[in-house]
């Protein structure tokens, strides 16, 4: 079967939807769907990983509708060399016509297979100490204007118009950040859903402590507490400054990896992860894809001044 019967195959079981946005049709992964990354997909994308540089090519999906939904499974991951002349903070898989038709028959032949071809790249943390890579980890858990922008390339099969997610990978020490941005189904940034989860994190223990000092005695202890750190953090501030740096690198981490339904994105330590990507309305799809042309413009302008 050639890759375009496939994608109508994909289309008739309902893993793909049909979107015309400016008179330009368009096939993207249907929604809501849950992506599975397995531990073998995990372990292998963080052997690969380097710290001082970015990698990329596919993680390939085998998607599978039934009637609890349409899962997203992710078993292999599929290199592509980074041929970027600044492979330090960019990635780009190829610069040649040959090298970028070698990079479409890849997609070809896992679309033949019947699986889809996920675009991935990461981000590196490398620094002098791992202070300040635990730092960068959570300062590269975001996409770049440029990143957002690739996500607008879309795949084209025999005149068949494919736009899928793309996926960022960080990693730092045993956690691995994953997350999906773009392809119509997903935002092309993080930003909204990380304040999202802080915040739900923070009710939760704001209403826990609240519940927890409901008694003097108890608020007592807590002041008594608070008063003991205060005079800890006056008396040994060498000690104490470099603690609270830590937790506020750490914390953010250990936060995104408890989410109970992580959307779009999650942190794990090796074990596979389930990702919702939930319903959102067509409206939303456009308003996002408006604002990635945007975006685009912007950057051509730059290009050229």
């Amino acid at each position: 079967m050639n890759e375009k019967n496939k994608i109508t195959q994909f289309e008739k079981l309902g893993i793909l939807s049909k979107i015309s946005i400016n008179k330009i049709e368009y096939r993207h992964i249907s929604i809501p769907a849950k992506a599975l990354f397995t531990t073998k997909c995990l372990n292998d994308l963080s052997e690969e990983y380097i710290k001082n540089k970015e990698i990329g090519g596919f993680i390939i999906c085998e998607p599978i509708k039934d009637d609890t939904g349409l899962f997203l499974t992710f078993r292999k991951v599929h290199l592509v060399k980074n041929r970027s002349s600044t492979p330090h903070n960019s990635y780009s898989p190829y610069k040649t016509v040959k090298q970028k038709n070698e990079y479409e028959n890849i997609i070809h032949l896992y679309i033949k297979q019947g699986f889809l071809p996920f675009r991935f790249h990461s981000h590196p943390i490398a620094a002098s100490d791992s202070l300040q890579e635990k730092m960068n980890f959570l300062k590269q858990l975001d996409t770049s204007k440029r990143d957002q922008v690739t996500t607008l390339i879309c795949e084209n099969i025999e005149q068949i118009n494919l736009r899928l997610p793309d996926i960022l990978i960080v990693k730092e020490s045993n956690s691995m950040f994953v997350g999906l941005y773009g392809g119509l189904i997903c935002p092309h940034k993080f930003d909204k859903q990380k304040r999202k989860v802080i915040s739900n994190v923070t009710t939760n223990i704001s209403n826990s402590i609240t519940e927890w000092t409901d008694t003097l005695g108890k608020k007592i202890g807590l002041t008594v507490g608070a008063l003991v750190l205060i005079f800890l953090a006056l008396k040994y501030p060498k000690i104490s400054i470099p603690i609270a740096v830590t937790g506020t690198a750490v914390l953010p981490s250990v936060v995104y990896e408890h989410q109970s339904k992580p959307e779009y994105f999650a942190v794990t330590t090796g074990q596979k992860i389930l990702i919702e990507l939930p319903l959102i309305k067509k409206e939303e799809i456009l308003i996002n894809d408006k604002e990635l042309q945007e975006i685009k413009i912007n950057l051509d302008s730059k290009k050229t001044q």
